[in-house]
């Protein structure tokens, strides 16, 4: 097979890939088929190179597709962040980041003030970025309830310890004129 049937090949089979992608992949296409060529030993054998090098390339070529985001998209979307803002005055400190398929499991989360949305579409990114609000919200209006519930499960399990403190001492009061007996025995 001439090179020039491998980059035809290639083209074809990787239509879906950039281009600069797709000239990579023929470029390794080659190279294997140069090597196969001459009969050169390599350690590894080629195809485990050309299937790491394309598995690369798609995921590259993946996540290149994936953060093409129209900037109105982007600027919208921080508009509707704003808005919630000032109409509700919570989540002053929010930010907002978009990360188009940034999560096979997740729509959107909030960590550390930002509000992260994994949305291909901008449609569904917006509704996200409302739900994601509204929970942020919800868990800052519920935060004095867990500091009190964190604070009485401190002061229990300090009580519990002082318990299980008292009565290992009163048992071992108890077990030591025993024991000790046993050991004078022997």
């Amino acid at each position: 097979m001439s090179c020039r049937e491998v980059v035809c090949l290639a083209h074809k089979g990787c239509g879906l890939l950039p281009f600069h992608t797709r000239i990579a992949v023929c470029l390794i296409l080659i190279a294997e088929a140069t090597f196969l060529g001459y009969n050169l030993a390599v350690r590894a054998p080629i195809e485990t190179f050309t299937v790491a090098a394309l598995t690369l390339a798609c995921a590259v070529a993946i996540k290149l597709t994936s953060l093409r985001v129209r900037p109105n998209e982007r600027t919208r979307l921080k508009r509707i962040l704003e808005q919630l803002q000032g109409q509700t005055g919570l989540g002053q400190q929010l930010k907002l980041q978009w990360i188009p398929n940034g999560s096979a499991t997740l729509a959107g989360e909030v960590r550390e003030n930002i509000i992260y949305l994994y949305d291909a579409s901008y449609e569904e990114a917006a509704e996200t970025l409302i739900e994601e609000f509204v929970e942020y919200c919800i868990a800052e209006a519920s935060k004095p309830y867990i500091t009190a519930l964190n604070s009485l499960i401190k002061s229990i399990n300090e009580e519990a310890y002082r318990r299980r403190d008292k009565a290992a001492k009163a048992i071992a009061k108890l077990l030591k004129p025993i024991i000790l007996r046993k050991i004078k025995r022997r």
